[in-house]
């Protein structure tokens, strides 16, 4: 699911909204333009993004990948 966060407090441009994961991981800001516009990862890997990046669907090239691979067969791009 998306979710859309906004702020309607005190005046001001900036607030803060608090993230984090249901399990330990490492959370990594990454700006697309550095890795070519685009990044695939794993299905449910991304944690919070602008409204200028799209998530689409990716499948993986071979099919060993999905079995051995860790991440199965549906993936995440984010363009």
């Amino acid at each position: 699911f998306i979710s859309d966060y906004s702020y309607d407090g005190s005046s001001g441009p900036y607030g803060y909204v608090a993230l984090g994961t249901d399990f330990p991981s490492k959370i990594v800001r990454i700006n697309l333009e550095e890795y070519g516009g685009k990044v695939i990862c794993q299905q449910g890997a991304l944690l919070c993004a602008s409204h200028t990046v799209d998530v689409n669907v990716e499948f993986t090239k071979k099919f060993s990948a999905g079995f051995f691979g860790g991440e199965g067969f549906v993936l995440q791009g984010l363009s």
